[in-house]
């Protein structure tokens, strides 16, 4: 297939797949949804990755970090750069994204504290469980 493609997951409020899909709005790339499958295996044999987002390229291999996703992004997307070119301001940007994106820093700790306090509970009714939820991590969000 050519083209960029986008796992996400339906009816699940999800803040990665929302990243990359602004990303790639800014980057001017046009994308193709694909609807996460039910069962994980399905999506293991699309994608080697077991999670989502996933995107893919053409017949590259699959992205699931968020650091290759924004490299390919800038990469093959005809808008402009998304990073600075200078390697100095390239890894001081880096630096912010990982402290929005990366584990259990301020982007993600803030969606799950949004999402708590709106009383959702997810698929299952655990999602606090899920991902890892508690009350002291949910303070490093804004520390």
């Amino acid at each position: 297939k050519e083209g960029a493609r986008l796992t996400i997951t339906v009816g699940f409020p999800g803040i990665f797949p929302m990243a990359v899909a602004n990303l790639m709005a800014a980057k001017e790339m046009p994308y193709a949804i694909v609807k996460h499958p039910q069962e994980k295996d399905e999506l293991f044999k699309l994608t080697a990755q077991r999670s989502t987002p996933v995107l893919w390229w053409n017949e590259e291999r699959p992205r699931s970090a968020w650091t290759e996703q924004l490299f390919l992004i800038d990469r093959v997307g005809p808008g402009p750069a998304l990073l600075p070119s200078d390697r100095m301001l390239r890894a001081q940007a880096l630096g912010l994204c990982h402290e929005i994106m990366e584990g259990e820093n301020f982007g993600f700790l803030h969606f799950l504290r949004l999402r708590l306090a709106e009383g959702f509970e997810g698929p299952g009714g655990n999602f606090a469980k899920t991902y890892g939820w508690t009350e002291e991590g949910g303070k490093k969000a804004f520390d």
